[in-house]
C-alpha cells in the first residue's frame, strides 16, 4: 500500500473502509490466538502469585471476539440494503465458510480420537453435536454462531433501517437477560445445559449486541454531527469498564472460581467493555495514528486470512506446547504437523478462490 508523502513512508492511509475492517480484524484475531495462549501455559497461570498481570492481560483481549462479530455486522450493513436477495446472500455466505468449517471440524474430531490425550471434553461428544454446534475444538462454536446472525441479518437489516434505537435496546435487553441467566446457572450443584462457556458461547443471544450495534453504526455514524464528546464519553467509560472487569475476574478467581467461569465472555460486566470497544474501534479515525508500514501490512495479511488463522490456531498450539503435558508419539507429531499443513495450504487457497 502506498504512503501518500514519500518523505514519511510510516503513514500509510486506509484506502477504503474494507481495508480498515480488515485492519481492525486483524487485531481482533490476533487477541483471540493471545488468549488462547496465555490459556496453553502450563502451570495454570491464572492461580499462580502473578496471576494479576495474566488475568489483566486476559481480559484487555476480551474485545476479541465481539469486535470481530461488530465489525461482521458493521460491514454487512454496509454492503447490503433493506433489500437483499437472500438465497445468494445465504450461497454466499454458507460457501466461503461451511466447506472449511467441516473440513477442520471432521479433521479435529477424527485427530482427537486418534490421540485421545488432546480431547479435553469430558464425555462422548455426538457427531452430530460436532456438526451442529461447532463441539470439534473449543473454538470452532464461532462458525455455527456467525452462521445463526448471518441468517437473522436479512430481519435485522430492515428493523435497523425502521427502529434502529429500538432494535440496538432490544437486542441489548436479550443479550443482558442470557448473561443473567447463565450467571444464575453457577449457584446449581449439578451441571446443566448451557453451564459451560462452550455452550453459551454458540448461542447467538450471547453475542447479538455486538453484531446489531455494528449495524447500527455503519448506518448512523456518518450522522453524527459532534463525535469528539462521544469519543471521549466512550473512552473514558472504556477505561473504566476495563478495570472494574479486571478486578472483578481477580476478585472472583481468588474466590476459587474456575478461571474459565470468572474471565468468560459471558458475564454482565463484560457489556460496558466490549461495546465501547466496538464503538471505538468503528469510530475514532484511527488512521491519523498510522503504524509502521510492517506492522500494518502484517494485521493487513492476518485479517485478510483471518478465517484460516482461526480454524488452525489451536491445533499449532497444541502441537507446540505438546511435550509439556504430555509425550507424544514421534509419528504422532509428524502426522499431525504434515495434515495441519496440508489444510492450512488448501484452507488458504480455497479462501483465495471461494
Amino acid at each position: 500500500m502506498r504512503s501518500t508523502q514519500d518523505t514519511n513512508p510510516q503513514i500509510v492511509p486506509h484506502e477504503n473502509d474494507r481495508t480498515r475492517v480488515t485492519l481492525l480484524k486483524g487485531i481482533a484475531i490476533a487477541a483471540v490466538v493471545t488468549i488462547h495462549i496465555l490459556s496453553s501455559i502450563p502451570g495454570y497461570i491464572y492461580t499462580t502469585a502473578n496471576a494479576a498481570q495474566y488475568i489483566y492481560l486476559d481480559q484487555l483481549l476480551r474485545f476479541s471476539v465481539p469486535l470481530f462479530i461488530g465489525l461482521s455486522g458493521y460491514a454487512l450493513a454496509k454492503k447490503y440494503g433493506t433489500e437483499i436477495a437472500i438465497v445468494p446472500f445465504y450461497k454466499r455466505r454458507f460457501s466461503r465458510l461451511v466447506p472449511l468449517y467441516l473440513l477442520w471440524s471432521v479433521g479435529l474430531w477424527l485427530l482427537f480420537r486418534a490421540i485421545p490425550v488432546w480431547n479435553t471434553a469430558d464425555a462422548y461428544i455426538p457427531f452430530w453435536k460436532v456438526i451442529i454446534l461447532g463441539r470439534g475444538d473449543y473454538h470452532l462454536y464461532f462458525i455455527p454462531l456467525i452462521i445463526q446472525l448471518y441468517l437473522l441479518f436479512p430481519l435485522l437489516i430492515k428493523a435497523i433501517k425502521k427502529y434502529p434505537r429500538v432494535t440496538l435496546f432490544a437486542s441489548l435487553v436479550l443479550q443482558a437477560v442470557s448473561f443473567i441467566y447463565f450467571e444464575s446457572l453457577e449457584s446449581k450443584p449439578i451441571d446443566t445445559f448451557l453451564s459451560t462457556d462452550q455452550e453459551q458461547y454458540s448461542l447467538l443471544t450471547s453475542w447479538l449486541t455486538y453484531f446489531v450495534l455494528g449495524m447500527f453504526l455503519a448506518k448512523k455514524s456518518s450522522q453524527l454531527t459532534d463525535k469528539t464528546k462521544l469519543i471521549a464519553f466512550a473512552g473514558a467509560s472504556w477505561g473504566l469498564g476495563l478495570a472494574y472487569l479486571c478486578l472483578q475476574g481477580q476478585l472472583v478467581i481468588l474466590n476459587n472460581v474456575d478461571p474459565l467461569d470468572a474471565l468468560k465472555f459471558t458475564r454482565l460486566v463484560i457489556l460496558p467493555y466490549t461495546l465501547t470497544s466496538i464503538f471505538l474501534a468503528v469510530t475514532v479515525p484511527w488512521e491519523t495514528f498510522a503504524p509502521k508500514a510492517w506492522l500494518q501490512k502484517c494485521l493487513l495479511y492476518i485479517g485478510k486470512h483471518s478465517f484460516t488463522i482461526y480454524l488452525s490456531h489451536t491445533i499449532v498450539l497444541r502441537l507446540f506446547f505438546a511435550n509439556t503435558y504430555e509425550t507424544l508419539r514421534l509419528s504422532d507429531m509428524i502426522i499431525t504437523a504434515g495434515a495441519t499443513v496440508a489444510a492450512v495450504i488448501f484452507s488458504l487457497w480455497y479462501e483465495k478462490n471461494s
